[in-house]
């Protein structure tokens, strides 16, 4: 939160930034974690064997002839598109202009993911994405693995807490409601 504030007139970018950053950590030192949330995100349509989690590369604003997507994730076999939206909406022709990008791509397996925080009004664009998802199903993956405390690294469950709270912060993901 307190990077958030300094800036803020960068939000989306800066919620989307944050979440490759924590994807890459989670791929260099939480494989198994890392995996698992890229099958959760593009609802296991992209199931990465644990030892081949070092092949995927995580980018982000990737400009080509047709679009920007947000993140990226790639592999020699796969191709992802994640536009992340935190509060705006969907922009003139996003999402069929990634899908072109996706179509033109050589590779075998590919797939556009939609991540928001409420569902889009844009009904037409969002039927182009393969999956959409949620921030607060997102947090609620993370927090899952929080509560199962196996961790290789000692920066990763903090900079998964960290992110928790942001997203909580923000009004992403809502706390647990217990007795």
């Amino acid at each position: 939160m307190a990077l958030h504030r300094l800036a803020h007139r960068q939000d989306e970018n800066f919620v989307t930034e944050s979440f490759a950053h924590l994807l890459r950590h989670l791929l260099r030192h939480e494989p198994r974690v890392a995996v698992g949330l890229i099958a959760f995100l593009t609802d296991h349509r992209l199931d990465i064997a644990l030892e081949k989690a070092d092949t995927v590369t995580v980018r982000t604003q990737v400009t080509t002839d047709e679009a920007r997507p947000d993140i990226e994730i790639s592999t020699a076999e796969a191709l992802v598109y994640v536009e992340a939206k935190a509060e705006s909406g969907l922009g003139w022709e996003q999402l069929p202009r990634y899908r072109k990008a996706l179509d033109a791509d050589g590779r075998p397996s590919k797939m556009l993911v939609l991540l928001t925080r409420h569902t889009t009004d844009d009904r037409e664009q969002a039927s182009l994405a393969d999956t959409d998802r949620r921030w607060y199903e997102v947090g609620g993956f993370l927090n899952g693995q929080l509560e199962s405390g196996t961790w290789n690294h000692s920066a990763s469950e903090f900079l998964v807490s960290q992110f928790v709270g942001f997203l909580q912060a923000r009004g992403m993901l809502m706390e647990r409601v217990g007795w």
